[in-house]
């Protein structure tokens, strides 16, 4: 499934935020998500492909302007002392 096809569709969407909130969804994407966005936000992504990168660059992009709060709940979730926030956003802006 595209990213960009999740992304402009507000269930899938919404499945793949709750997803990353907990591990209780059954579509393979979402269960891929929750297992590495939280090595993604601490880490500003090293362990990633570039395609890895473009997407959650691009993903993070997306909910930072158009779902600010679901952005803000995960990313406290997983930085909860926003001690890699500021490069998190570095590479967001790469």
């Amino acid at each position: 499934m595209s990213t960009n096809c999740v992304l402009q569709c507000c269930y899938l969407l919404s499945a793949h935020l709750a997803a990353a909130m907990s591990t209780n969804c059954v579509l393979q994407s979402c269960s891929l998500l929750a297992a590495n966005l939280p090595e993604a936000l601490n880490t500003s992504c090293t362990k990633c492909t570039d395609a890895q990168k473009s997407i959650i660059r691009r993903a993070s992009r997306y909910l930072m302007e158009n779902r600010a709060s679901d952005w803000t709940e995960i990313a406290d979730k997983f930085d909860p002392e926003h001690k890699h926030r500021d490069s998190f956003l570095k590479f967001i802006e790469q």
